[in-house]
């Protein structure tokens, strides 16, 4: 199981007492990490989330509104179901609810449930806390190869249900959309830092899957 140290939990508490003047920090963080530490994760962790947040305090003053980066951060994944295709919207919802009972304002659960949302990856982001949010979760495809290699076998993991032949499909044809585009990472001290890793593991990955390995 996953844990984090205090000093996360203790961020986790800060960031909840900032965006709202009420409601139960703790029993929401327990929920947190019931969702986050599920047996059926092995990539979509706690450790994840953690390592968004490393690389979020390295860019964070690119963003416009920091703590709300920062939660949507957090819940981007609380909902997770390789099988399903509504996970972020879930997490959305779930992230609306917490949001509620802090007190939060109008404004700020609206805000921060376009962030979750917009780790659909569907559509360009709509904003630069938005670009923030989708360039951090996409960063482990700009990881050292020692760490992406161990993300692909984490997700395969994640797809166990899915037979080999068609888990090389989809994985390739997500590799080809994300090589196809002009920037993988969409702000400039993201994409500086690791662009050119990116495309170097992609391509790597997508040249074992075209060999018939996984």
């Amino acid at each position: 199981m996953t844990t984090l140290s205090d000093s996360m939990v203790n961020r986790w508490t800060g960031l909840l007492e900032r965006l709202g003047d009420r409601g139960d920090a703790r029993t929401m963080w327990l929920i947190l990490v019931a969702l986050y530490n599920h047996p059926s994760r092995e990539y979509h962790s706690l450790t994840h989330i953690a390592d968004c947040l490393d690389l979020f305090d390295r860019v964070k003053a690119e963003a416009q509104s920091t703590d709300r980066v920062e939660i949507a951060l957090w819940l981007h994944d609380c909902v997770y179901n390789a099988a399903a295709n509504d996970n972020e919207e879930l997490s959305a919802d779930v992230a609306m609810v917490m949001l509620r009972e802090i007190g939060a304002s109008i404004e700020c659960q609206a805000a921060v449930r376009n962030l979750v949302l917009a780790t659909r990856h569907r559509e360009p982001p709509g904003s630069l806390d938005e670009s923030i949010v989708v360039d951090i979760d996409l960063s482990i495809l700009g990881s050292a190869r020692e760490r992406y290699d161990a993300y692909r076998s984490q997700i395969r993991s994640e797809y166990r249900f899915v037979d080999d032949e068609r888990f090389r499909a989809g994985r390739s044809k997500f590799l080809k959309s994300m090589l196809d585009r002009p920037r993988v990472f969409t702000t400039d001290v993201i994409r500086d830092r690791l662009e050119a890793a990116a495309r170097a593991n992609m391509s790597w990955e997508l040249e074992l899957l075209n060999r018939g390995m996984r």
